[in-house]
């Protein structure tokens, strides 16, 4: 026994089930390797340490060929270990891929979608509705393959072959490379030797059956890989569209602030402007006050300067005219005489 099967497919899509079952036969066959190889060399071990303890010679001869078989068995396991060790090596790093794969499934895409803080709840209602969506091509894409490939599946895991024989099978077609000349004729009449308890016919109709379910195989982790990037282009979009939404809200909320700036400073100068009004307007009216104060003032000086001239022209009338009195008075009187006179003469 090799120890471990190297047929043993590491692809994306891989089931809990069939991680399980891998490591049942990987422990089935570990059973197979300690009993077909382990225990003969350790009772070989055992028997070596009997006769060095107690020599015969006539048994020398019986255990250099089961040395030589037993070296010879070791040499093959451990080229066998050596090989299958580069095997494993490049099946982690498809596992570690597969990994990637599951760590991105593991988180669901909801709570992916919930965890962004959209400024609007119904864009998340939206991507929401559109996950769902693509979920549900992807549940139909799959249903749908399976019915295509109806016919390959029904045959079961091993296409209806023992998982030994199976196993075999696998094991010749892939000693030979894809593109090698009869590739086909040769791992045929390889299987005619090795699988010598079936037919031709049936060798060849699990041949078609392989490929058939390596292209299913094949379909089926095309569409989980489109699957795959769909949620994760749709995760992408969300972040992107909350960000830009976020962006879009405070270049709004700075618009809406600076509006609002914009009309306390208006408010602020129209209320300056109310206020100087106010100002000029109680300034206006004390200078019309003091105005009309003044012009009341001159009015009283003017009509007591009037009053005061009236009188004083009249003072002065009265004494011309008592001056004019006086003077005809005067000339009168000298008149009087002179005509008094006149007769004397």
């Amino acid at each position: 026994s090799s120890g471990i099967n190297a047929e043993w497919p590491l692809r994306p899509g891989l089931c809990e089930n069939e991680i399980c079952e891998f490591l049942n036969n990987m422990q089935e066959e570990f059973k197979a390797f300690e009993v077909g190889t382990v225990q003969p060399v350790w009772e070989f071990i055992e028997d070596m340490q009997h006769w060095l303890t107690s020599p015969d010679s006539s048994k020398a001869d019986d255990i250099k060929p089961i040395y030589e078989t037993m070296t010879s068995q070791q040499n093959h396991i451990l080229n066998v270990l050596n090989e299958q060790g580069q095997s494993l090596d490049s099946d982690l790093c498809v596992f570690n891929s597969v990994l990637k794969a599951w760590e991105f499934e593991a988180e669901s895409v909801t709570e992916s979608l919930l965890r962004l803080r959209f400024p609007h709840e119904e864009t998340i209602c939206e991507y929401i509705e559109e996950y769902l969506s693509v979920d549900k091509k992807y549940n139909d894409a799959l249903i749908e393959l399976r019915d295509y490939y109806g016919v390959v599946l029904d045959k079961g895991k091993h296409g209806g072959w023992s998982r030994e024989d199976h196993i075999l099978f696998k094991h010749i077609t892939q000693q030979y490379p894809v593109d090698k000349f009869q590739r086909s004729t040769l791992c045929l009449e390889m299987m005619k030797l090795v699988i010598s308890h079936k037919t031709e016919q049936e060798l060849r109709e699990h041949g078609e059956w392989v490929q058939l379910n390596d292209m299913y195989c094949e379909h089926k982790r095309s569409i989980r890989n489109m699957h795959q990037d769909a949620l994760k282009k749709l995760v992408a979009t969300a972040e992107v569209d909350c960000k830009q939404q976020w962006v879009m809200v405070r270049e709004m909320q700075q618009k809406a602030d600076e509006i609002l700036s914009q009309k306390e400073k208006t408010a602020r100068i129209f209320e300056d402007l109310l206020r100087c009004r106010a100002e000029k307007l109680k300034k206006i009216k004390a200078e019309e006050k003091e105005l009309a104060e003044y012009q009341e003032r001159m009015s009283k000086e003017r009509t007591e300067f009037e009053r005061r001239r009236a009188k004083q022209r009249k003072v002065e009338k009265e004494k011309i005219q008592a001056f004019k009195d006086m003077k005809s008075e005067k000339k009168e009187k000298s008149t009087d005489c002179d005509s008094a006179l006149i007769p004397l003469l």
